[in-house]
């Protein structure tokens, strides 16, 4: 079964507004000692990405309360806003604090995603082994890749905005972009591995679409036992990659070798990294650790990110100021190789263009808020020397820290100019955490900045952009999503 955006928001919405008031009854704060704010705001993306920041981190933090309040948004929980509330959760008392999940989405995303253990031993030997396939030296291997898949999906809008004589829409193009991306990046040292698993974007889309049900029975057959099946029908196509992947490493594929040893293929993509991956003890990834965390990667690296770059097309279509946008292009433009090579470490010498990235970010981050529950017996101690009671659940607003004003002035307004030079200060103290902090910070992190970067370059090097008039805001309540309309145009080279 497939779904699309269009057909399916209503329905969508009607279930996640039941999951929520259901939620909310399951789940109860107590007498913990500290006040209430009430708070409500929609939800933008496919992913639950808050909008209204803004008001989120007002309203934790109004009558003078600078750490943590109580909320009753997506199930209840104490909502920290403050970097020194936020870094204690993350970094300090993380070993008290346990991931959070309904109980359906950890069926979905699977027990052994890092996302989901609990365990903080097992969760850092998982983390160690997984972090060996997604470094500097994959990421640098797709970059052609994506380059190349960026142009080819603009150039398709551009044609189909023409055809139909109507303004283009970004996020379903930014979606294709980044599912593609995440897919050469894990797949993409095998053209024909990347065929098989891009067939499966509608059983992704099903997944999705089964994170709103956490309460229609089983029996019923809903959009839960959908995501299920979706997940497995990829799952079977996964297990047979990895089995040609251990094949192709463990036997001669030629009849010319005669040295009867193992053909080792080039460690390139981050699949043949993972299968590669072992630590000082001997331990490798199971097949069931692989299978739930090359589904994580997927589904962090597709709608989140997608998100993060129609925001980014917003941005920069709305919000930079003309000089900014000049800045911007002039940096793009010029100096380039003329056969157009392209490396990592030159997009990341780029300082305009990452400045804008994480602007972007701060404004729209990719991951609005963690949940965290206190899994230790007799609780923990909170920073204000209050004792929070095992079971509390401590939701950890990481993107509401970029509306602190205190760390930033006019927190509403977009300005290059915060992360230039010295502006750039606050980045270590969990003032600015869009993907998280400590040691469950977001493993995917460089690969998402990675595709923004790589989006936004081709597009300014390669295209003109206007934008329409229309907000860039689309969808219904409570499920809003990023969707800015712009007019695009090759370039025409002098």
């Amino acid at each position: 079964m497939t779904l699309s955006l269009s057909t399916t928001a209503t329905t969508a919405a009607a279930l996640l507004a039941c999951t929520i008031a259901l939620h909310a009854v399951e789940t109860r704060n107590g007498n913990n000692g500290f006040e209430t704010a009430w708070i409500w705001w929609p939800l933008v993306g496919h992913a639950p990405l808050l909008r209204n920041l803004s008001l989120y981190w007002t309203r934790i933090t109004a009558n003078g309360r600078r750490s943590a309040a109580n909320v009753n948004v997506l199930g209840a929980g104490l909502a920290l806003a403050s970097a020194t509330a936020v870094k204690w959760a993350l970094v300090s008392a993380r070993a008290s604090l346990a991931p959070s999940w309904p109980k359906r989405w950890q069926a979905l995303m699977g027990q052994n995603a890092l996302s989901v253990v609990a365990d903080p031993r097992r969760h850092r030997t998982l983390r160690a082994l997984m972090a060996q396939g997604v470094g500097s030296e994959a990421l640098a291997r797709c970059l052609p890749q994506m380059r190349s898949n960026v142009r080819a999906l603009l150039h398709q809008l551009v044609d189909q905005s023409r055809a139909s004589k109507t303004s283009a829409r970004i996020h379903e193009t930014a979606k294709g972009f980044t599912f593609n991306a995440i897919l050469l990046f894990v797949y993409g040292s095998r053209e024909k591995d990347v065929d098989v698993m891009r067939r499966h974007l509608p059983q992704f889309e099903t997944w999705t679409f089964g994170l709103v049900d956490t309460f229609i029975p089983v029996w019923m057959n809903g959009p839960h036992c959908w995501a299920l099946k979706a997940k497995e029908r990829v799952a079977h196509d996964v297990r047979a990659i990895i089995a040609s992947r251990r094949a192709s490493v463990a036997h001669p594929t030629t009849s010319t070798d005669t040295s009867n040893q193992p053909i080792v293929l080039p460690a390139t993509d981050a699949l043949q990294r993972l299968l590669a991956a072992t630590n000082a003890q001997g331990d490798h990834l199971t097949e069931a650790e692989l299978l739930d965390n090359l589904w994580l990667l997927v589904f962090a690296g597709t709608d989140t990110t997608a998100a993060a770059l129609a925001s980014a097309v917003h941005c920069f279509a709305r919000a930079l100021r003309p000089d900014e946008r000049a800045a911007l292009e002039a940096e793009v433009m010029h100096g380039w190789a003329a056969d157009g090579s392209l490396t990592c470490a030159e997009l990341a010498g780029l300082p305009v263009l990452d400045a804008f990235v994480r602007e972007v970010l701060r404004l729209h981050p990719p991951v609005a808020n963690v949940d965290r529950i206190v899994g230790v017996n007799g609780g923990v101690e909170f920073l204000d020397e209050r004792w929070l009671n095992e079971g509390q659940v401590v939701k950890v607003a990481v993107g509401a820290l970029g509306y602190d004003p205190g760390v930033f002035e006019d927190p509403s307004v977009f300005r290059l100019g915060r992360f230039l030079g010295e502006a750039r200060k606050f980045e270590g103290a969990c003032a600015y955490a869009p993907f998280s902090a400590g040691a469950r910070q977001c493993l995917g992190m460089q690969l998402a900045k990675l595709e923004i970067k790589v989006f936004m370059f081709e597009m300014i090097q390669s295209f003109t952009l206007t934008a329409d008039a229309k907000p860039s805001v689309q969808g219904w309540l409570p499920i809003e999503f990023m969707d800015p309309y712009v007019t695009l145009e090759p370039r025409v080279e002098n």
